[in-house]
């Protein structure tokens, strides 16, 4: 079973947020952390 991330990655008092491309399956346009699939086991 693949193990899915998410990410908030914060510099300086900044928080890097990415917004969901409408080609996606879920939460199309909305504003998210990093996310991404974890290889092997976690």
């Amino acid at each position: 079973m693949p193990h899915v991330v998410t990410v908030f990655l914060r510099h300086d008092g900044r928080v890097l947020l990415t917004r969901r491309s409408d080609a996606v399956g879920t939460y199309q346009g909305r504003w998210a952390g990093v996310s991404g699939y974890v290889e092997g086991d976690p």
